[in-house]
């Protein structure tokens, strides 16, 4: 360790570390922890002092996982590691807590800080003062919670006003919080022993803080970071335990608890979309099915070079059947056109996507992205952008969807969660088993015939064979 890198002292530097190794200061037994307390003695007293709470913490950690250190360590039980107006470890023993690991720093080349924050649940009041004046806005959050507690240990000892400066604390409290109430003690330890959060909170939004000096900190924790902070992480930055963008609150727990992909159930299709983005190919169904369904004002057909299988079919769609469905009175009216996508280069797929929805993505409104067509380099791209921007819905149609059934995912920084759109006939009065029943599709398409085949009959078949057969 760089002991001149910072201009803390040796036993803030010495301190830090010891806050960065929560969880792999000595093992999770009473004799590494009595070994552990007898070297202390060979420290130097200052040293000695912080490395002891140090352990007290490693030791109170230890005894939230079922079964683990039964008893106070003997050589700790009088240590207080929060202070010496705060409680003894012994005294703490029987409570339930959990703790994160919160770096502390705002200017550049100032360094950085960490503090644990603990959560801790005492229902029959022991802890008569705890530390919620310690960071600005804490008290606000615990107002209404009775029994919650929180207790700070910080590595430097101006990390209390540096942290008053912003409101960066809040998502590691959320966590800490949340791996308290879910009694789940594996999920305790990975948030203490594996990673380093930083974010302010809004409701469920994780929203945006200064990253500062604390992406200088080296550690081998992986980064929970705001999405919204994204551009301020210099290019290159590689740390050793790795980074997760995340832009709420669910998604951050979802990441310590190492969940992927989530579940969403089933919802109707959103009220407000502002702009249906799809690929295009001869395969005209789930193009012209998501534009019904989705009600889009407005309608982005995304082409490629290939005139047969993309680029003539964006061209009927827009010409011939988007504007016969219109003028029979059998879609509602929007504004079709065409863009061009490359299909042989990730890099310049990607930019030509964001260029258009960077900007639709700023008017409000949701914004849909149909990868039902194209090939896989033209979804990564957009699956990519959907990373980037959390209000970009992305559906798809398969071909064993049930009925008007699309399949909507929605990316949360690397989480997705994916739900079921649920379509109502009603929404267009065409012959839905035309449009969405698998079929091979013809190049070209007959672009008149379809036309005439979804508009024969004044109203729509809503039990048509197609919609009888689910």
């Amino acid at each position: 360790m760089n002991l001149q890198q910072h201009r803390h002292s040796p036993v803030e530097v010495f301190r830090r570390h010891c806050h960065l190794s929560l969880g792999g200061m000595a093992a999770a037994d009473a004799g590494s922890l009595e070994d552990a307390v007898a070297a202390a003695e060979a420290l130097p007293a200052a040293h000695r002092e912080v490395y002891l709470r140090g352990l007290a913490e490693e030791a109170w950690l230890a005894r939230q996982e079922a079964g683990a250190l039964p008893a106070v360590p003997a050589a700790l039980s009088g240590v207080r590691p929060f202070g010496a107006s705060l409680p003894t470890l012994s005294e703490l023993w029987p409570l339930a807590a959990a703790v994160v690991v919160v770096p502390v720093g705002q200017a550049v080349g100032d360094g950085c800080g960490v503090l644990h924050l603990w959560c801790v649940e005492d229902p029959e009041g022991r802890i008569h003062h705890d530390q919620r004046d310690f960071l600005e806005g804490l008290s606000e959050r615990l107002q209404d919670e009775n029994s919650l507690r929180c207790l700070v240990s910080a590595s430097v000892s101006e990390a209390g006003p540096r942290a008053a400066e912003s409101r960066s604390w809040e998502l590691g409290f959320e966590m800490a919080r949340l791996a308290l109430q879910s009694r789940d003690r594996s999920a305790v330890r990975r948030l203490a022993a594996d990673w380093l959060v930083t974010g302010a909170v809004r409701g469920d939004r994780v929203t945006w803080v200064l990253l500062g000096s604390k992406l200088d900190l080296a550690t081998r924790r992986e980064w929970l970071l705001p999405a919204a902070s994204r551009d301020e992480v210099p290019l290159g930055y590689r740390p050793r335990g790795g980074m997760r963008f995340v832009g709420s609150v669910t998604a951050s727990w979802n990441a310590v608890l190492g969940r992927g992909t989530q579940d969403g159930g089933s919802r109707p299709w959103p009220s407000d979309v502002a702009v249906l983005h799809s690929f295009v190919s001869t395969a005209w169904g789930p193009v012209v099915g998501a534009a019904l369904l989705s009600r889009a004002p407005r309608v982005v057909l995304w082409h490629t070079r290939a005139a047969a299988v993309s680029r003539r079919p964006a061209q009927g769609l827009r010409d011939i059947l988007f504007r016969g469905l219109m003028r029979a009175g059998r879609m509602h009216e929007a504004a079709v056109e065409l863009r061009l996508v490359d299909s042989a280069n990730l890099v310049n797929a990607e930019r030509q996507l964001d260029d258009v929805l960077r900007q639709d993505l700023s008017g409000g409104g949701t914004v849909l992205f149909n990868v039902t067509q194209g090939n896989r380099l033209m979804s990564f791209a957009a699956h990519n952008l959907a990373r980037r921007y959390p209000n970009l819905w992305l559906v798809y149609r398969d071909n064993d969807s049930r009925g008007l059934d699309y399949t909507a995912i929605r990316y949360d920084g690397l989480e997705a969660t994916t739900q079921r759109l649920r379509g109502r006939p009603t929404a267009a009065r065409v012959d839905w088993g035309r449009i969405l029943e698998p079929r091979r599709a013809p190049a070209p398409p007959d672009w008149h015939g379809i036309l005439e085949t979804l508009t024969e009959g004044p109203e729509i078949r809503r039990e048509s064979d197609f919609l009888r057969k689910v």
